[in-house]
C-alpha cells in the first residue's frame, strides 16, 4: 500500500467500509465504524454538506446529509491500479464521472466502466480528510465557488494541493 493514498487491492468490488478500515490502520492506526451494507457519505470539508446524486445520471450536487438517503451513499468499486477507484451512487447504481479536461467540468452520474473518466484516485490531506483526484484529468473533486447552500454543483478544478476545504472530503 502506497503511503497517503488509498488502497483497495484488487479482485471483486470492494465496499467503502473495507476499504476505510485498511486505509485507516495503514494511515492513522484507528479503525473507523463501518456502515452495515459499506456505502458511506462523502462530506464537503467547507459546507459539511454531502455529495448527492440525481436520477439519470444528472449533475452531482450537495445537499444536507442524511445518512438514509441513497442518492447521498456512496461505494468504492476496484479500479485496474491498486491506488485507483470508481464511485458508485448506491440509489443510481452511476459512477462520479467527468468528461472533459476543463476546469468547470460538472461531475454527474455515469456508467462504472474502467474509463479514466470514472476512476478517482484519493489523496490523504490529514486526520480523515482527503482529496479526490480525477485519473483522466489529475484534477480535483471541487465544490463549486465556495458554496454552502444545497443544489450548489459539484466539479472538477486543478488541485491546490489540500489547501481549499472545497477540494477536501471525508467518508463516513
Amino acid at each position: 500500500m502506497m503511503s497517503g493514498h488509498l488502497s483497495t487491492g484488487k479482485g471483486s468490488p470492494t465496499m467503502l467500509s473495507t476499504v476505510l478500515l485498511a486505509t485507516s490502520l495503514a494511515v492513522t492506526g484507528a479503525a473507523p465504524a463501518a456502515a452495515a451494507d459499506g456505502a458511506r457519505l462523502i462530506v464537503n470539508k467547507l459546507s459539511q454538506k454531502c455529495l448527492t446524486a440525481a436520477f439519470g445520471g444528472s449533475t452531482v450536487t450537495q445537499a444536507g446529509c442524511d445518512s438514509g438517503e441513497d442518492l447521498q451513499r456512496w461505494e468504492l468499486l476496484d479500479g485496474a491500479e491498486e491506488s485507483h477507484v470508481r464511485i458508485r451512487n448506491l440509489a443510481t447504481g452511476y459512477c462520479l464521472t467527468v468528461h472533459g479536461e476543463e476546469n468547470g467540468q460538472v461531475v454527474h452520474g455515469g456508467d462504472c466502466d474502467a474509463e479514466a473518466r470514472n476512476v478517482w484516485k484519493f489523496q490523504h490531506k490529514g486526520d480523515e480528510w482527503w482529496e479526490l483526484r480525477v485519473l483522466s484529468t489529475d484534477k480535483c473533486l471541487d465544490l463549486h465557488a465556495d458554496s454552502k447552500a444545497d443544489g450548489a454543483v459539484i466539479q472538477q478544478w486543478g488541485c491546490n494541493w489540500g489547501f481549499n476545504d472545497n477540494q477536501t472530503w471525508m467518508l463516513l
